[in-house]
């Protein structure tokens, strides 16, 4: 009984399906479902009925008849008034095709037209542009034509002298066909047979050793398709990693370790805020009573120790003048949150003379009431809930890896492959890092060496800060920064390498941000996308390399280099 409560759509149905399918209407002829659930509320019906704009098909009429009357009706996409619609010559939600390319040579002129019009062979043409499909109309489809130079033409001259559109290139008559073509076999003499791509498509390639022993067979120009492929690989050993963790019982001891260090940061923080002589900077925030031989005094701002004179013992109940603005302070110089403090704390100090030898010597018990210390249950952030809700997302990463590997296969890739490469790998290489801290913690928490204490929260903050971008809402990593950033600075000097990933992954600005803001978002990345992606990734500094750990490390150094390598090729 569940209904659509989550979904989106290409271009400008992006908006209505998001809206619509959040309310449980979710067309497929226009939408697609993201998430199932039970049935979400809908707005009241406002009686407003929406109209596709001028320029738009049917294809919107009935999600403007169903936002606008429930309260959305976005001007881009919709109206109040009914006007005429168009009737398209191709759909809303075909895939782009090549518009635009360029060739060499015989090619000049056969690819200029033919990349005009969807059809740009990978071997022959360049397409340098994608959009809606124009089809050139055929005016003789018996036509056939190939090159004067008599090499191959790849179809060429067939598809532009059936258009009417016969280069000088081009000779009509059959130098070869379609039928040719297809009967070829193994080891087959005919020049059309010959297979004219430097990329072998078939190869298994998956991990970068296996990358790096074939490499010097393959062309540099198909080096970028293969490390696509590794890069997806990468995706399925952080997933399996992650698992192995989740299974790992080591890793639940140590958690156990990482929590007690941050709680025993909390109470040490909260006794030097609170310190009665000399007095503590919490102080500031409360009036004490001072009982002294059963009498209560007045309440006055703390630490009002003339209230003590001449008294050797005495009591002390503090009250909060403003539990929130001493909240407030604590969240802003300690890290410590509200939800983290009960205010039923009790210190004593005390002088025993019983047996003493100094005859001088007077007996004396101050106790101190009211005190705030750590809540009996504080919940601290465990990483595996960051990389269980960010893991989802990793599914968008992976089908934007697919389509471009497709688009080069056919050849209608308008821009330059290693730009998916290092935009691509920058994700998938921060996931192994966070895998691989969080296999570190493990690795520390079992040798349980106070010493080592440090670098088991390093790591495992680290893990933390590296996968909140993959959370995907701003909302989700603005909430998940924030709660771990006050853990930071509970732990203070514990986690000061932590500490510099986390403003890195905080600033929208930061190049890193800049990639992942781009790369994670809904839908297929463009050609652009991708090289301003690439140009933000040549712009990331040394120092936030080092920053994100060794792991990063190596495996940034083995892209690049690849990368570098075929470029200088």
């Amino acid at each position: 009984n569940d209904l659509c409560v989550e979904g989106w759509g290409d271009g400008n149905f992006l908006g209505l399906c998001e809206q619509a399918c959040s309310w449980g209407y979710c067309p497929i002829t226009a939408c697609v479902c993201s998430q199932l659930g039970p049935a979400p509320t809908v707005p009241e019906d406002t009686g407003v009925q929406g109209y596709p704009i001028t320029g738009e098909d049917a294809s919107y009429s009935g999600l403007c008849s169903f936002d606008c009357n429930h309260g959305y009706c976005p001007s881009t996409a919709c109206g109040t008034v009914e006007v005429a619609l168009t009737i398209p010559t191709v759909s809303d939600f075909a895939p782009p095709a090549c518009t635009a390319g360029e060739g060499s040579g015989d090619f000049v002129n056969l690819c200029g037209f033919g990349c005009a019009h969807g059809f740009c062979p990978i071997h022959a043409c360049n397409c340098t542009a994608t959009g809606a499909l124009d089809l050139f109309a055929v005016v003789n489809a018996s036509v056939t034509a190939h090159l004067t130079s008599g090499l191959d033409d790849y179809g060429l001259c067939d598809f532009a002298c059936e258009r009417d559109r016969c280069y000088d290139e081009c000779e009509l008559g059959d130098a070869w066909s379609a039928e040719d073509q297809l009967s070829c076999i193994d080891d087959d003499p005919r020049s059309w047979c010959e297979v004219q791509s430097p990329c072998d498509y078939n190869l298994t390639i998956s991990t970068m050793a296996d990358l790096n022993l074939q490499s010097a067979e393959i062309a540099d120009e198909c080096i970028p398709f293969y490390m696509l492929d590794v890069l997806d690989n990468m995706i399925d050993v952080v997933v399996a990693n992650y698992t192995d963790i989740l299974a790992h019982n080591d890793y639940n001891e140590t958690l156990k370790y990482y929590k007690r260090y941050v709680e025993n940061n909390i109470t040490s923080s909260l006794a030097s805020a609170m310190e009665w002589d000399p007095a503590g900077p919490g102080l500031a925030y409360f009036d004490c009573i001072i009982e002294v031989e059963g009498k209560n005094g007045t309440a006055a701002p703390c630490p009002n120790m003339a209230a003590t004179d001449g008294h050797a013992s005495y009591n002390v109940y503090f009250e909060a003048r403003n539990t929130t603005a001493f909240e407030r302070w604590l969240l802003a110089d300690y890290g410590i949150q509200p939800s983290w403090v009960r205010y039923d704390g009790r210190h004593a100090d005390y002088n025993i003379c019983v047996g003493h030898l100094n005859p001088d010597c007077v007996a004396w018990t101050d106790n101190l009431y009211g005190l705030p210390r750590k809540a009996a249950q504080v919940n601290i952030t465990d990483p595996r809930t960051v990389v269980a809700q960010a893991l989802p997302h990793l599914d968008g990463l992976r089908e934007n890896i697919l389509a471009a590997q497709l688009q080069t296969l056919v050849g209608a890739w308008p821009g330059f492959s290693d730009d998916i490469v290092q935009s691509v790998s920058l994700a998938v290489v921060l996931l192994l890092q966070a895998v691989s801290s969080m296999q570190e913690v493990v690795t520390v928490g079992k040798e349980e060496k106070a010493w080592e204490h440090r670098e088991m929260i390093e790591e495992i903050l680290g893990a933390i800060f590296l996968v909140v971008p993959f959370l995907g809402e701003l909302d989700a990593i603005s909430d998940a920064l924030a709660d771990v950033a006050e853990i930071v600075a509970v732990v203070g000097d514990a986690a000061i390498v932590a500490d510099s990933i986390y403003e890195i992954v905080d600033d929208p600005d930061n190049s890193v941000m800049t990639i992942l803001n781009t790369l994670l978002l809904v839908g297929q990345r463009s050609a652009d996308e991708y090289a301003s992606m690439a140009a933000a990734r040549r712009d990331i500094s040394d120092e936030t390399i080092e920053a994100f750990g060794p792991v990063f490390q190596e495996k940034n150094i083995q892209v690049e280099n690849m990368v570098k390598d075929c470029v200088a090729a």
